[in-house]
C-alpha cells in the first residue's frame, strides 16, 4: 500500500532483487500516478525546519492549519473553527456548519505535515478564512506553505511563510464561495488571536 498524502504527480518505480542477489532485467516497472483532490474546497498545508536536523523521524515542530467559517466563526473557537481540537472527522455522520460539514483529515505532529482540510459542501454567498499556527515550536523557524484547491484546481499558492518561536500565527487568505476566488491575506500575529473574528480584508470590500 502506498498513500498519497499531498497532492501532485508521482512517478512509482519497481525493481525487483531475487534470492541469490540478481537484479531484474529489461526495462524497470514504472507508473505515474496523478493524485487530484475531488473535493470543491482542499487546503493542505507543508512546512519545514532547516535546523531539524532529521524532519523524518517523530521529533519535528508542529504546525496547525484552521479553517474559520467567517461571520459566526472566531478563530480557535468550536464549532466554527475546524482545526486539530475541533477535526470533525469521526466519520459517524455528525455535521457541523450544515451543510458544509468541513474536515480535517490529516493531522500531522511531528515535523513536515501534511495537514489538510477539506470539504465538499461549501455554502453559496459564504467566505471562508485559512489560517496556520506555530502550535509546537521545535527547532527554530518554521517556514509554511498552504494550497488551496478548487473543485481539483491548484488556485492558490503561497510558499515558505516564515513562522518564528512564541506560537506565531498567520492569516494567510480567504476564500468566497460560490465563485471559488481566493484572496489572500497574509498577516502574522505574534500571538495566536483566540476568539477574534477573521478580519475583512480589502480584497473581500467589494
Amino acid at each position: 500500500e502506498f498513500r498519497l498524502l499531498t497532492a501532485g504527480t508521482y512517478e512509482v518505480e519497481l525493481k525487483v532483487r531475487d534470492n541469490d542477489g540478481f537484479m531484474s532485467c529489461g526495462d524497470v516497472a514504472k507508473a505515474t500516478i496523478v493524485a487530484i483532490p475531488n473535493e470543491k474546497i482542499h487546503v493542505e498545508l507543508l512546512w519545514t525546519n532547516p535546523e531539524d536536523p532529521d524532519e523524518t523521524d517523530e521529533q519535528g515542530s508542529d504546525v496547525d492549519l484552521h479553517l474559520v467559517k467567517m461571520g459566526p466563526g472566531a478563530w480557535f473557537e468550536t464549532p466554527y473553527d475546524v482545526y486539530f481540537r475541533n477535526p470533525n472527522n469521526s466519520g459517524d455522520g455528525s455535521a457541523i456548519w450544515a451543510p458544509e460539514s468541513p474536515s480535517l483529515d490529516i493531522d500531522d505532529r511531528d515535523g513536515g505535515g501534511p495537514e489538510n482540510i477539506q470539504m465538499n459542501d461549501p455554502a453559496n454567498c459564504e467566505w471562508y478564512a485559512v489560517g496556520v499556527h506555530y502550535y509546537k515550536q521545535l527547532f527554530g523557524t518554521a517556514y509554511a506553505t498552504v494550497r488551496i484547491y478548487v473543485n481539483g484546481n491548484l488556485v492558490y499558492e503561497a510558499l515558505n511563510k516564515p513562522l518564528s518561536r512564541g506560537g506565531q500565527f498567520w492569516d494567510a487568505a480567504r476564500i468566497h464561495w460560490d465563485t471559488g476566488t481566493v484572496y489572500q491575506n497574509d498577516n502574522v500575529y505574534e500571538a495566536p488571536p483566540s476568539g477574534q473574528a477573521p478580519d475583512v480584508t480589502t480584497g473581500m470590500s467589494s
